[in-house]
């Protein structure tokens, strides 16, 4: 006997959604939709490839006065160029994000910025690939 005709049965009412779920029929459910983050490492001043360094996307929000909060955390996208500067983050959830770089093991991640001091943020949406391509960093120790 199916479930429906159970429930008439047992209750003289017609199926709910609720008593669908506990009979074990399927159910739809949102698929999450990603995107992806992809680019090239270069250093500033010889435009080389930068090999082996630790990426890190780090979500990021703003107020209302549009400052910049970043939500640095050790579970964020990692990534790792290599040896032609290209890095690649999957699956990334849409949103506003800046990338870390660990550019020596014992270093503190840093965010890239630009020429001029600030930043760089990208925007990930779903189901596209966000190919950023060169980014820029100063020399580094």
């Amino acid at each position: 006997m199916g479930c429906q005709k159970l429930l008439q049965q047992m209750i003289g009412v017609t199926l709910v959604p609720l008593f669908l779920i506990w009979c074990g029929a399927p159910v739809a459910t949102p698929v999450p939709k990603f995107g992806k983050l992809v680019g090239v490492l270069v250093e500033t001043s010889t435009q080389k490839p930068i090999a082996a360094v630790r990426l890190q996307l780090t979500p990021i929000s703003r107020n209302a006065e549009g400052e910049t909060t970043w939500h640095f955390d050790p579970n964020n996208p990692r990534a790792e160029t290599d040896e032609s500067g290209n890095f690649s983050f999957s699956g990334v959830a849409p949103g506003e994000y800046s990338i870390w770089a660990h550019f020596t093991p014992t270093t503190f991640p840093s965010p890239i910025i630009d020429d001029s001091g600030h930043t760089l943020v990208f925007e990930v949406k779903a189901d596209q690939v966000l190919n950023v391509g060169k980014v820029l960093v100063p020399p580094f120790p």
